[in-house]
């Protein structure tokens, strides 16, 4: 397997904050062929921009970041328990019918 990556360049906005990684490489593709065609290869040239932003440690689950994942477990987490209450509820009124 060979390295097909053609180097990095890395860059930072005016403020400091956000950096892009930008990498150019190959992109390889094949496709199948059509009713007894040949498969195809393209190869292509590309650019591939890896974008990094700084973590806002006063970020909240309304502003997103890591916030939004934490507050997204808990929700998830609320509904599963609020869901399993509401069948034991229901399944020992079922039991005193």
């Amino acid at each position: 397997m060979s390295d097909t990556s053609k180097g990095t360049e890395k860059t930072t906005n005016e403020e400091g904050g956000d950096q892009e990684v930008i990498v150019n490489t190959v992109d390889h593709r094949t496709y199948p062929g059509l009713q007894g065609q040949p498969e195809r290869s393209t190869t292509e040239n590309i650019q591939v921009i890896h974008q990094t932003h700084p973590i806002d440690q006063s970020s909240s689950a309304s502003s997103g970041g890591i916030g939004m994942l934490a507050g997204a477990a808990a929700s998830v987490a609320n509904t599963a328990r609020s869901a399993k209450e509401a069948i034991s509820s229901s399944i020992s009124t079922d039991d005193k019918k």
